[in-house]
């Protein structure tokens, strides 16, 4: 029994090391400036173009958000015209700005008409219409291919207890809804606003 606890002893001592592992003789640098001058030392630093203003994360990075914005679109015809009147034009000059403002907005650009006259003719005035308001964007130099048109004829009237009814039902509607990733931008003392 005392042979087997020598030999118990031995093998825990032995299986001992009597040697230190060294230590690292380099010691790596840290880069402790603020190149852009974030709060964020340039080690940790993953995003090193970060705008003053910008909410900044334990990386260095700005804190997105998404900006959205809505335009609608809506415009009146006289009795079997496709004219579109001044203060009209000047709806479609702001959605032409809007859509060079949100470049990857698409539009559907959707043409009614009152029940007057015949159903099929109302169909076809109703695209016209549509094209009509399609034809003032490209003007803009809006691409065609954000531009889809549709005519409802006088399938979607508005019902109004007076003899407005036909007059509001011969129309272009549209909405539109523009989408922009933007950096969320911290408190300007200086300026004692958001900066947006």
């Amino acid at each position: 029994m005392k042979y087997i606890m020598l030999l118990a002893t031995g093998l825990l001592v032995s299986g001992c090391s009597s040697t230190i592992d060294s230590y690292p003789t380099k010691i790596h640098q840290l880069d402790l400036m603020d190149k852009d001058q974030d709060g964020v030392i340039n080690t940790r630093d993953h995003c090193q173009q970060t705008q003053t203003l910008d909410v900044i994360n334990n990386n260095g990075c700005g804190a997105k958000i998404v900006n959205t914005k809505n335009y609608n679109l809506h415009i009146l015809f006289a009795n079997d015209s496709i004219e579109i009147t001044p203060i009209f034009s000047n709806e479609i000059n702001f959605m032409a700005d809007f859509m060079k403002e949100y470049p990857s907005t698409k539009v559907i650009i959707n043409g009614y008409a009152s029940q007057l006259g015949h159903k099929d003719y109302n169909q076809a005035l109703s695209l016209r219409r549509s094209n009509t308001v399609r034809n003032m964007l490209l003007s803009h130099e809006i691409a065609p291919s954000r531009i889809t048109i549709k005519g409802f004829g006088e399938t979607d009237p508005v019902f109004i207890e007076s003899k407005e009814s036909n007059r509001l039902s011969r129309r272009v509607t549209a909405s539109l809804i523009g989408k922009r990733l933007e950096y969320l931008k911290q408190w300007d003392v200086r300026k004692k606003h958001m900066q947006l």
